[in-house]
């Protein structure tokens, strides 16, 4: 039966409250979680409990979600389930299950001690207490996970270094963390005002493009979200930093006039990627532009447009005002610059400048390094002449790249602009890169000219000599010469003039004038003081642009230059083992004329050339004029046999001498081995084989004795046997010149026997004498 006494008032409710379970009992179906309760003078119940053990009826009805009331446990629950109860010390209870999205997420249980007569208000009570524990208990993990996601999202911020700020609009309140006030530059004790902080923000060249992005997400109508990359106002130890810029715009008001209440933003460098990238960028724009030098310098074979097409193309990449490129004389004093670019409007560079006098300028530039002068009024690397000599035409900054080969200065690219300028690192690297580009283009330029000049100059040489082949006279090679050089060069006059040691002067042997030979004018005096015969003195060339302005003319030179039509031209000397032999001079009438070395190099090989023809045909003049001579003599001194052979002695030549001493005819012999001119007995010893190797040893080979003739009778013959050499020294074959000195032979045979004769009957009459003698004595 149910008890009629009142149990004893709970702490917090009052008397009818005894203990109250936890407000955040969780089910299963195998048990329940208390997390907490409350509890007077009985044992708490927190922990885990089995749920079958309190009856099935009861976990169905939580699970439907319908209140359990029970007044007596006893009395309504089977034994097993009433034990269960009373275990725990449970006689009555009120049980409010909580069913959140379908499911039985926790419940509030009132027990009593013994059995109770819950009224409907204590019961309403509990379901409305289980509902507001619920709200809370949900409201408190909310908040317990807002507050963890707070830690965990200001950890993650502090990780990514952002800056954030909070910005009420109608306040102008800025609510901003530390990382924002340094990155924008908000100094300790700074009012935070919003629209005057964040004004600045912004650099202001890219205000023009952020600002309608900030006006969009301002406008009510939209979700108010931004986000856009900026520089900032401020200037950082790396330039001008960038940032990413999110923010959130918030909007009061109704639905058709919201209008911005508040804006959340975070700013998150990004300097360094905005610096990766522009390092990509500008090695991608960098071989772009390195292809186009390639491609714009492959074809080229002119060092000019080679020096065109890279300053162009640099000057246009940089957007400078000038660039050139600059080569050295072997003394790296005087610059030429071929070809430059130039802005419109300024003044051309190309051309040759001595800078001689500016000494510091040139070691500035000897020793490789790169001339970045920013602002070049305050380059104090530079004398104020040197900066004043580029300020005049206009420079303001400058960018050199010197080029050192072989610890020579041997060119220099140049860009200049009329302003003041910082040059980039890369735009420091793209002038170095095309400058070598350059240089490699040039000399590879210069080397392909070189070859075909060479082979033109070979061939043009070729084409000489077969001219001059035929030619044994040397006025003739000197005028083929004087020809072909002025059809090369495409020159008016040219001539051909040898020196006159005794008298000291130019003698003219040759002039081709207009295609036509002329006149030649009278000996020209070499003078050593003129600067022309000096050069020519030591074996140097002379190319003369304009005879009227070259400051190397005398006037006496220059009137005789100009009486003659000679306003431009070359004069290279013929000058071998120190001594000037003679001048090939070319010249035209028009002037001025740049000679290029080319054409030089042509003039001199074609002198150096004709010279050997002229040697050649003199030479032979001489030869043919010896060999006259020598053949008269030899025609005429007909008891001489003089003949050639091979190296293995047969006869290549057989003289008139040779045929009336020996008998043969030059067609009988010609072919055949020398051999048969020598006796049976001198063949059967080896002669001839042994005359040729004492001629090949020694020089020469005596030969004198009896010779055998065609008609089988002998002849006694004096000569000697010689060797004759190749232009390489070896014997080639021999000579063989020999007197027929038969009858000679003879009278010394016959003179001694007559003097053997005379002696033998000498020394008859000696015996006949003493046999007288010795017969008179016998007698007496």
């Amino acid at each position: 039966m149910r008890s009629r006494s009142r149990p004893r008032p709970p702490a917090c409710w009052g008397s009818s409250w005894e203990r109250a379970g936890s407000p955040t009992t969780r089910w299963t179906a195998r048990a329940t979680s208390i997390a907490a309760d409350y509890r007077q003078d009985v044992p708490s119940l927190a922990g885990r409990h089995p749920v079958g053990s309190f009856g099935r009826e009861l976990l169905e009805r939580h699970l439907a979600g319908q209140p359990i009331v029970v007044p007596d446990v006893a009395r309504q629950h089977r034994a097993a389930e009433a034990q269960s109860f009373a275990d725990i010390q449970v006689g009555a209870y009120v049980g409010v299950p909580l069913v959140k999205g379908g499911r039985l997420a926790a419940g509030l249980t009132v027990h009593a001690p013994g059995p109770r007569d819950w009224t409907p208000a204590e019961v309403s009570m509990t379901e409305d207490t289980a509902e507001r524990t619920w709200a809370a208990v949900e409201r408190a993990r909310a908040e317990a996970a807002l507050r963890q996601n707070e830690v965990r999202l200001h950890l993650a911020m502090e990780a990514t270094d952002l800056a954030i700020y909070e910005w009420d609009l109608v306040s102008d309140h800025l609510t901003a963390n530390e990382r924002f006030k340094e990155m924008v530059g908000i100094g300790e004790g700074k009012p935070l005002l919003g629209a005057q902080i964040l004004e600045h923000v912004v650099h202001p060249d890219d205000r023009p493009r952020i600002d309608p992005d900030l006006a969009r997400a301002m406008d009510g109508t939209s979700d108010g979200r931004f986000a856009f990359e900026h520089r900032l106002s401020r200037t950082g130890p790396l330039g001008e930093p960038w940032v990413l810029s999110h923010g959130q715009v918030t909007f009061a008001g109704p639905e058709h006039d919201r209008r911005p209440a508040r804006v959340f933003g975070t700013l998150q460098s990004i300097t360094a990627r905005k610096a990766a990238e522009d390092a990509l960028r500008e090695q991608e724009e960098r071989q772009a532009f390195l292809l186009r030098l390639s491609d714009a310098l492959r074809p080229l074979a002119d060092p000019a447009k080679v020096q065109a097409a890279a300053t162009t193309l640099l000057r246009e990449q940089l957007d400078a005002g000038w660039c050139y490129y600059v080569e050295w004389n072997e003394a790296g004093t005087v610059a030429r610059v071929l070809r430059d670019a130039a802005r419109e409007g300024l003044p051309s560079l190309a051309g040759e400048h001595d800078v001689s006098d500016v000494p510091e300028f040139l070691d500035l530039l000897r020793t490789g390094e790169t001339l970045n002068a920013p602002d070049y009024a305050r380059f104090e690397l530079l004398s104020p002449r040197v900066r004043g000599r580029y300020a005049d035409l206009g420079f303001r900054s400058m960018l050199g790249v010197p080029l050192v080969k072989g610890r020579q200065l041997v060119a220099t690219l140049l860009l200049g602009d009329t302003v003041i300028r910082p040059w980039s690192d890369i735009a420091v690297a793209l002038a170095r890169e095309t400058a070598e580009r350059t240089w490699a283009a040039v000399e590879r330029a210069r080397a392909e000219a070189a070859l075909r000049e060479r082979d033109e100059r070979n061939a043009f040489l070729v084409r000489f000599s077969d001219a001059v082949r035929g030619l044994s006279d040397p006025a003739s090679i000197e005028e083929a010469a004087c020809r072909l050089l002025a059809e090369r060069l495409g020159t008016e006059r040219t001539l051909w003039a040898v020196v006159d040691r005794v008298a000291q002067a130019y003698v003219t042997e040759r002039v081709i004038e207009d295609g036509r030979r002329v006149e030649e004018p009278p000996p020209w005096p070499i003078n050593p003081a003129d600067p022309f015969a000096a050069e020519h003195l030591d074996g140097r060339s002379v190319a003369y642009e304009d005879a009227a302005t070259d400051p190397r003319v005398p006037e006496a030179t220059r009137a005789a230059l100009s009486a003659r039509g000679m306003a431009a031209g070359i004069a290279v000397p013929v000058f071998t083992e120190g001594t000037l032999h003679a001048v090939l001079s070319t010249s035209q009438r028009a002037a001025p004329r740049r000679w290029r070395p080319e054409e030089v190099a042509f003039a001199e090989a074609l002198a150096g050339r004709a010279w050997a023809e002229v040697e050649r045909a003199r030479a032979e003049q001489a030869l043919r004029g010896s060999e006259e001579r020598l053949r008269a003599i030899v025609e005429t001194a007909t008891d001489y046999a003089s003949l050639t052979t091979d190296v293995e002695g047969r006869i290549e030549t057989w003289s008139q001498g040779a045929e009336k001493v020996l008998g043969w005819s030059a067609e009988e012999v010609v072919g055949q081995l020398i051999d048969i001119t020598f006796t049976l007995e001198d063949r059967a010893a080896g002669a001839p084989r042994q005359e040729r190797q004492r001629a090949r040893e020694t020089g020469h080979a005596s030969d004198v004795r009896w010779h055998q003739r065609r008609d089988g009778t002998r002849v006694f013959i004096e000569g000697t046997a010689r060797p004759l050499l190749a232009l390489d020294g070896t014997v080639a074959g021999f000579v063989k010149v020999g007197q027929d000195v038969t009858d000679r032979r003879e009278a010394e045979v016959i003179t001694a026997l007559v003097c053997v004769c005379q002696i033998a009957l000498e020394a008859l009459r000696r015996r006949a004498r003493r046999h007288d003698i010795n017969q008179t004595i016998f007698m007496a």
